[in-house]
């Protein structure tokens, strides 16, 4: 992945309320996408979305067609857990082996796809103790094209909790060097690729420096820049809150 600063931008292109807080009113929907991409440089596409472009090659030259030379695109995927099992490397395989085969044979002709963000939901606190966070990454990671970025998102229930799974997955070596890099950022594990995810974005500017430094400040140091996804969960991202995000990370210089 190359990306020479913080690149902020959303799951997805397209929500209700953006028409009227984003987007011209007036503005058909087959520009929307155009109009997204003069704004931001990354664009994080969820999987029912990218899936139905891959596999149809009309729909992949004109998506193709909307992407600048800057572009970049990550794809998002999603495996659930269930009530009774924990992650696998089995369960991993058969969950996005079709998945990954598309991605694969995609990116043979899409230079601006750019990564892959792996979103495991369903981990309960005590299901912690049986996961392969690095087994899990590396299985993938193998199955994935090299030339893409791979990024591992697990979600648990408190940032306490997150720290004590990392740390579970992850014991302290004599050396500061991670084998994986990996970062806690709120309830969130992220894992591979240096990325940074957001459910709820904070409306005050003050806080949003703040996340942003916290992130910053854990990202390796031969990294130059990464992605900042604003995912949003129950409430509709506010997109002036997400373009104040976006000037807050010029001003700080990330």
């Amino acid at each position: 992945m190359n990306l020479d600063n913080i690149q902020i931008t959303t799951l997805g292109w397209q929500a209700p309320n953006w028409k009227q807080e984003f987007y011209p009113e007036d503005m058909p929907e087959e520009w929307q996408l155009d109009y997204y991409l003069n704004y931001f440089s990354v664009l994080a596409c969820p999987m029912p979305i990218w899936a139905e472009i891959f596999a149809d090659q009309d729909k992949l030259d004109e998506f193709s067609d909307c992407l600048f030379e800057s572009s970049r695109v990550f794809c998002v995927l999603k495996i659930e857990i269930d009530a009774q099992g924990a992650l696998s490397l089995n369960q991993c395989r058969e969950a996005l082996e079709a998945k990954l085969t598309l991605l694969n044979a995609t990116k043979a002709q899409a230079p601006w796809l750019t990564g892959v963000v792996v979103n495991i939901e369903g981990v309960a606190e005590q299901k912690a103790e049986e996961l392969q966070v690095a087994s899990v990454y590396q299985t993938l990671r193998q199955s994935l094209d090299a030339s893409l970025a791979l990024s591992l998102l697990i979600r648990t229930t408190t940032e306490q909790e997150c720290a004590a799974l990392a740390l579970s997955q992850f014991p302290k070596s004599e050396t500061s060097q991670k084998p994986i890099w990996y970062a806690c950022n709120d309830s969130w594990l992220t894992v591979g690729s240096p990325l940074g995810w957001m459910l709820e974005l904070p409306a005050d500017g003050k806080k949003q420096a703040e996340w942003l430094q916290k992130f910053y400040a854990q990202l390796p140091r031969e990294a130059k820049g990464a992605p900042i996804i604003i995912a949003g969960d129950e409430q509709p991202i506010d997109m002036a809150q997400v373009k104040n995000l976006k000037v807050v990370a010029e001003l700080l210089g990330f």
